[in-house]
């Protein structure tokens, strides 16, 4: 199979060609790169490429073309930390096992491997290929590994992926991308201002939309959403997590008196009750609100992977009828940090992407159920 030869061609001399950037360097004074200071890395993607909301941690973004035609090349970069393997070469390995056992991959080959220089470091570039979703698939990705502090890894995971049919599209986007890697400092997410982008998660069920942040992943629960931004810095623990929910509310229920419940009910279950550092009146989505400022007792928020540092909880809730019942709109932002100020603006700058979807959050429809409009 000559996919191998096609797909190196010219990618090599680009691999070893790439370097690091200083740390500090001005990595996004560029138009169209995407500088990602959390983990401490930043690239451009091909004009016209839109991204998607990263489906999980490891995920720190996925683009595809914003109107592709023809199968499209979808490019990926994802980060792990580690502290076994020494080697990128061993990164890869595992990886291949891994991805070896997803039932969601069949008839996986590797159909080249060779070490190479990425960004500046040690590094293993691969060919894979494999049916998914029912369809014949080539893959290009580059892994390379960086020291965090800790005395843990880094792997990154650079991958561009297209159909076995368009695979000739391949190697110019790849190339494209991996010229553009720069490798920067790694940075805690509290210090990192919130910077939304064009993507958003829509819960038409439940009458809202939330804009995800630059560098969040999404994660969907039963009863509601997730955002999240790793701490690398912190064994890859949330630095930054917000979370939306829509309980019922009682009839005659303020947002006040919901936070209330909302801090009675965590004493119930932790038996510990978080310290209040301030309750302000607020906004959510153009209604009126009430944001509570929380320090949580040991443990309570910040997980087992916490670090010395705390978590402060903002905890902003909203009444709003919905289907002719009033439901409790919950925002509820945790960052890493000891500053209160700074909790207080993510929380705010997370807010001012929430949106209503008004008909549906508003407005009962002809046989009393909700009526939702994207």
């Amino acid at each position: 199979m000559n996919v191998c030869t096609g797909i190196f061609a010219g990618v090599c001399v680009m691999v070893a060609a790439s370097a690091p950037a200083a740390d500090g360097a001005d990595t996004d004074a560029a138009p169209g790169r995407i500088d990602l200071p959390h983990a401490g890395i930043s690239l451009a993607l091909p004009d016209g490429y839109t991204l998607e909301a990263a489906p999980e941690a490891s995920v720190l973004l996925r683009g595809v073309p914003a109107a592709p035609s023809g199968a499209p090349v979808s490019v990926s970069l994802s980060a792990v930390l580690t502290n076994e393997e020494t080697t990128a070469g061993a990164c890869a390995e595992r990886m291949y096992a891994e991805l070896s056992e997803n039932i969601d991959f069949r008839e996986l080959e590797r159909l080249k491997r060779l070490d190479a220089r990425i960004a500046g470091s040690p590094g293993v570039m691969e060919v894979l290929s494999y049916v998914t979703s029912g369809e014949a698939t080539v893959a290009l990705r580059g892994l390379w590994l960086r020291d965090v502090p800790g005395g843990e890894k880094l792997c990154y995971v650079l991958s561009a992926e297209t159909s076995e049919e368009n695979r000739g599209a391949l190697t110019a986007v790849f190339r494209s991308v991996l010229a553009s890697l720069k490798v920067t400092e790694i940075r805690s997410p509290a210090a990192l201002p919130v910077r939304p982008w064009d993507a958003s998660v829509t819960d038409v069920a439940a009458g809202y939309r939330l804009a995800v942040p630059l560098g969040w992943y999404v994660a969907k629960r039963f009863d509601g959403t997730v955002l999240a931004q790793s701490d690398y810095r912190a064994g890859g623990a949330p630095g930054r997590r917000a979370s939306v929910s829509v309980t019922v509310a009682d009839a005659e229920q303020t947002p006040r008196a919901f936070l209330d419940f909302c801090q009675r009910r965590s004493k119930q279950l932790h038996s510990t009750e978080p310290e209040t550092v301030s309750t302000t009146d607020a906004e959510l989505g153009g209604r009126a609100a009430v944001q509570r400022v929380l320090l949580p007792a040991a443990g309570e928020a910040s997980g087992a992977a916490s670090s010395a540092t705390p978590s402060i909880v903002v905890h902003r809730a909203a009444i709003v009828a919905r289907g002719g019942q009033p439901r409790a709109y919950s925002l509820l932002v945790m960052v890493r940090t000891d500053d209160a100020s700074v909790a207080e603006r993510v929380a705010e700058q997370v807010a001012e992407g929430f949106a209503f979807l008004e008909t549906a959050a508003t407005q009962p429809d002809e046989d009393g159920g909700p009526r939702a409009e994207d």
